[in-house]
Protein backbone atom coordinates (compact mmCIF):
# COMPACT_ATOMS: atom_id res chain seq x y z
CA UNK A 1 0.00 0.00 0.00
CA UNK A 2 2.88 2.40 0.92
CA UNK A 3 4.34 1.56 -2.61
CA UNK A 4 1.51 2.58 -4.08
CA UNK A 5 0.98 5.66 -2.46
CA UNK A 6 4.60 6.44 -3.60
CA UNK A 7 4.08 5.83 -7.13
CA UNK A 8 1.06 7.36 -7.24
CA UNK A 9 3.33 10.89 -5.82
CA UNK A 10 5.83 10.04 -7.94
CA UNK A 11 3.69 10.39 -10.75
CA UNK A 12 1.43 13.35 -9.99
CA UNK A 13 4.71 15.37 -9.36
CA UNK A 14 5.84 13.84 -12.98
CA UNK A 15 2.90 14.48 -14.67
CA UNK A 16 3.39 18.57 -13.09
CA UNK A 17 6.91 18.72 -14.14
CA UNK A 18 5.19 17.18 -17.91
CA UNK A 19 2.89 19.97 -17.66
CA UNK A 20 5.20 22.65 -17.50
CA UNK A 21 7.48 21.06 -20.01
CA UNK A 22 4.86 21.16 -22.03
CA UNK A 23 3.26 25.20 -21.19
CA UNK A 24 5.37 26.44 -24.24
CA UNK A 25 4.94 23.70 -26.61
CA UNK A 26 3.25 25.81 -29.23
CA UNK A 27 6.47 28.17 -30.12
CA UNK A 28 8.20 27.68 -33.27
CA UNK A 29 5.14 25.26 -34.86
CA UNK A 30 3.61 26.52 -37.96
CA UNK A 31 0.07 28.43 -37.79
CA UNK A 32 -2.46 25.88 -39.67
CA UNK A 33 -5.84 27.82 -38.79
CA UNK A 34 -6.80 31.30 -37.00
CA UNK A 35 -9.75 31.33 -35.56
CA UNK A 36 -12.50 33.82 -33.23
CA UNK A 37 -14.07 33.37 -30.26
CA UNK A 38 -16.62 35.31 -28.97
CA UNK A 39 -17.43 37.47 -31.84
CA UNK A 40 -21.16 39.43 -32.20
CA UNK A 41 -21.08 41.79 -34.27
CA UNK A 42 -17.76 41.86 -36.20
CA UNK A 43 -17.93 39.51 -38.76
CA UNK A 44 -15.08 36.41 -39.08
CA UNK A 45 -14.44 38.59 -42.75
CA UNK A 46 -13.63 41.76 -41.54
CA UNK A 47 -11.13 40.53 -39.77
CA UNK A 48 -9.70 37.74 -41.93
CA UNK A 49 -7.70 40.04 -44.38
CA UNK A 50 -5.67 41.09 -41.46
CA UNK A 51 -4.94 37.79 -40.19
CA UNK A 52 -4.58 35.38 -42.84
CA UNK A 53 -1.26 36.58 -44.21
CA UNK A 54 -0.14 34.84 -40.41
CA UNK A 55 -1.19 31.15 -41.51
CA UNK A 56 1.70 29.33 -42.73
CA UNK A 57 3.94 31.33 -40.64
CA UNK A 58 5.91 29.53 -37.41
CA UNK A 59 4.34 31.19 -34.43
CA UNK A 60 7.10 33.17 -33.00
CA UNK A 61 7.21 36.09 -30.01
CA UNK A 62 7.51 38.30 -33.29
CA UNK A 63 4.70 36.47 -35.17
CA UNK A 64 2.17 36.73 -32.22
CA UNK A 65 3.32 40.67 -31.41
CA UNK A 66 2.55 41.67 -34.64
CA UNK A 67 -1.10 40.12 -34.95
CA UNK A 68 -2.17 41.48 -31.56
CA UNK A 69 -0.94 44.81 -32.94
CA UNK A 70 -2.72 44.54 -35.71
CA UNK A 71 -5.83 43.21 -34.15
CA UNK A 72 -6.08 46.05 -31.73
CA UNK A 73 -5.20 48.85 -34.79
CA UNK A 74 -8.94 47.44 -35.36
CA UNK A 75 -10.31 49.27 -32.56
CA UNK A 76 -12.84 45.92 -32.58
CA UNK A 77 -11.99 44.60 -29.68
CA UNK A 78 -11.53 45.28 -25.18
CA UNK A 79 -9.49 42.53 -25.04
CA UNK A 80 -7.72 39.61 -27.02
CA UNK A 81 -6.98 36.26 -25.26
CA UNK A 82 -5.23 34.07 -27.55
CA UNK A 83 -4.60 30.45 -26.98
CA UNK A 84 -3.48 27.62 -29.34
CA UNK A 85 -4.25 24.06 -29.36
CA UNK A 86 -3.36 21.12 -31.30
CA UNK A 87 -3.57 20.51 -34.89
CA UNK A 88 -4.35 17.17 -37.04
CA UNK A 89 -0.61 17.72 -37.79
CA UNK A 90 1.37 17.78 -34.43
CA UNK A 91 3.76 20.08 -36.13
CA UNK A 92 1.47 22.88 -36.34
CA UNK A 93 -1.45 24.52 -34.18
CA UNK A 94 -4.58 25.96 -34.57
CA UNK A 95 -4.71 29.61 -33.08
CA UNK A 96 -7.90 30.64 -31.46
CA UNK A 97 -8.67 34.25 -30.13
CA UNK A 98 -11.20 34.65 -27.41
CA UNK A 99 -12.12 38.20 -28.05
CA UNK A 100 -14.39 40.43 -26.24
CA UNK A 101 -16.01 43.39 -29.00
CA UNK A 102 -16.26 46.57 -27.80
CA UNK A 103 -20.19 47.46 -27.46
CA UNK A 104 -22.44 48.66 -30.59
CA UNK A 105 -23.97 52.10 -30.84
CA UNK A 106 -27.52 51.25 -30.68
CA UNK A 107 -28.87 54.36 -30.73
CA UNK A 108 -27.75 58.15 -32.34
CA UNK A 109 -29.23 61.22 -30.75
CA UNK A 110 -29.18 65.15 -31.89
CA UNK A 111 -30.10 67.68 -29.28
CA UNK A 112 -30.06 71.50 -29.91
CA UNK A 113 -29.78 71.68 -33.97
CA UNK A 114 -32.85 73.30 -35.20
CA UNK A 115 -30.87 74.86 -38.69
CA UNK A 116 -29.68 71.36 -39.59
CA UNK A 117 -31.88 68.32 -39.76
CA UNK A 118 -31.20 64.97 -38.08
CA UNK A 119 -30.94 62.82 -41.59
CA UNK A 120 -28.37 65.59 -42.99
CA UNK A 121 -26.08 65.31 -39.65
CA UNK A 122 -26.66 61.39 -39.82
CA UNK A 123 -25.59 61.21 -43.31
CA UNK A 124 -22.81 63.32 -42.11
CA UNK A 125 -21.10 61.83 -39.28
CA UNK A 126 -18.77 58.22 -39.41
CA UNK A 127 -20.36 57.00 -36.56
CA UNK A 128 -23.77 54.29 -37.61
CA UNK A 129 -26.09 52.53 -35.21
CA UNK A 130 -25.06 48.61 -35.24
CA UNK A 131 -21.51 49.18 -35.57
CA UNK A 132 -18.55 48.76 -32.63
CA UNK A 133 -18.24 51.73 -30.73
CA UNK A 134 -15.03 53.67 -30.76
CA UNK A 135 -14.29 57.18 -29.07
CA UNK A 136 -11.78 58.78 -31.10
CA UNK A 137 -14.30 57.82 -34.57
CA UNK A 138 -17.12 60.44 -32.32
CA UNK A 139 -14.30 62.95 -32.02
CA UNK A 140 -13.80 63.17 -35.74
CA UNK A 141 -17.53 63.26 -35.79
CA UNK A 142 -17.65 65.83 -33.41
CA UNK A 143 -15.43 67.77 -36.34
CA UNK A 144 -17.12 66.91 -38.86
CA UNK A 145 -20.19 68.13 -37.40
CA UNK A 146 -18.47 71.86 -36.16
CA UNK A 147 -17.17 72.63 -39.82
CA UNK A 148 -20.69 71.49 -41.49
CA UNK A 149 -21.90 74.02 -39.49
CA UNK A 150 -19.39 76.57 -40.07
CA UNK A 151 -20.02 75.59 -43.87
CA UNK A 152 -23.24 76.99 -43.34
CA UNK A 153 -22.15 80.34 -41.93
CA UNK A 154 -22.64 79.36 -38.18
CA UNK A 155 -19.46 79.73 -36.86
CA UNK A 156 -19.87 80.33 -33.36
CA UNK A 157 -21.52 76.58 -33.08
CA UNK A 158 -20.14 73.80 -30.83
CA UNK A 159 -20.43 70.25 -30.86
CA UNK A 160 -19.68 67.73 -27.66
CA UNK A 161 -20.74 64.27 -27.41
CA UNK A 162 -21.60 62.20 -24.21
CA UNK A 163 -22.20 58.21 -24.59
CA UNK A 164 -24.56 56.35 -22.05
CA UNK A 165 -24.75 52.44 -21.67
CA UNK A 166 -27.98 51.28 -22.56
CA UNK A 167 -29.88 47.48 -22.93
CA UNK A 168 -27.86 45.86 -25.56
CA UNK A 169 -25.30 49.00 -26.82
CA UNK A 170 -24.47 52.49 -26.08
CA UNK A 171 -26.59 55.26 -26.88
CA UNK A 172 -24.31 58.32 -28.65
CA UNK A 173 -25.71 62.18 -27.86
CA UNK A 174 -24.50 64.79 -29.97
CA UNK A 175 -25.15 68.13 -28.21
CA UNK A 176 -24.61 71.13 -30.63
CA UNK A 177 -24.88 74.82 -29.46
CA UNK A 178 -25.68 76.57 -33.30
CA UNK A 179 -24.21 80.28 -31.84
Amino acid sequence: RKVLSVLLIFYMVAALFAQEEDSDWFWNHEISKIEFEGLKIIKKAEISGVISSFIGKDFTEEVYSEMIDKLNELEFFQDIEPYATHDKNPEKILLVFKVTEFPSVEKIEFIGNQKIRNGELRELIKTKAKEIYNENRLLVDERLIREHYIEKGYTDSLVSHSVEDIEGGVKVTFTITEG
